[in-house]
């Protein structure tokens, strides 16, 4: 026989791993295929939804922005008899836009307006339940507002533990919605009347912290109150 050389044999081993390749590859040819079409369909269906989710935010924020405009009326807009009745009527419009959206930023902000208003219609249970909704939620931004909302409730109505309890939670973890400026000095407030001492240490702390703040400025004027 004649003799292979190492070279000639090498060249051999690589033909035949090409070969195998080419078989493998044909053999798999409409597996392959069917599964670029795939990975094109998933990626259609990915596209699709982004520019549909890009739709629907903007008509979220449309919808959220004249809800808006109902509760913040300019001079010229369409007038209620009364406050409570704007309210009332703005409420359900903050609500048909967080039912709708309620997975979007624009259906959060929503549901948080959905419970300023009822708090400002008189609804105090439902604007609890209302808040404490957006108060669960991840964003931290509205998370904070809610809950700086019920401290508010809470304190007017009587149920000063636990207001007390959160805006301390604030002050824990301020937020760029709610600092710590705006929950220590919401917390002396509530103090002033129950421990004057304690909110008077709040309102010197202030005034040391920030002294060129608006909180400062505020924390100024309510030791003065304090001290009549």
């Amino acid at each position: 026989m004649p003799r292979i050389s190492r070279k000639e044999l090498k060249k051999d081993e690589f033909a035949t791993e090409v070969s195998k390749t080419y078989e493998f590859l044909q053999r798999q040819r409409k597996t392959l295929t069917h599964m670029g079409i795939v990975i094109a369909a998933v990626a259609l269906v990915v596209a699709s939804g982004y520019f549909l989710a890009q739709r629907r935010s903007a008509g979220a924020n449309d919808q959220l922005a004249e809800a808006l405009k109902v509760y913040y009326p300019l001079s010229g807009d369409i007038t209620y008899a009364d406050d409570k009745a704007r309210y009332s009527a703005v409420q359900r419009r903050f609500a048909a836009v967080a039912d709708k959206y309620s997975w979007l930023k624009p259906g959060l902000v929503a549901r948080y307006y959905e419970g300023l208003s009822a708090r400002n219609a008189g609804s105090t249970d439902e604007a609890i339940r209302l808040l404490q909704l957006v108060a669960h939620k991840r964003d931290e931004n509205y998370s904070s507002l809610a809950r700086f909302a019920l401290a508010a409730i809470y304190a007017q109505a009587g149920r000063t533990a636990e207001a007390e309890n959160l805006y301390r939670e604030l002050l824990r973890k301020p937020t760029d919605t709610v600092p710590g400026e705006t929950a220590s000095l919401a917390l002396a407030d509530l103090l002033s009347a129950t421990k004057p001492a304690e909110a008077e240490k709040i309102y010197l702390e202030l005034k040391k912290q920030a002294p060129k703040s608006a909180a400062a400025e505020q924390a100024e004027k309510r030791l003065a109150e304090l001290k009549k």
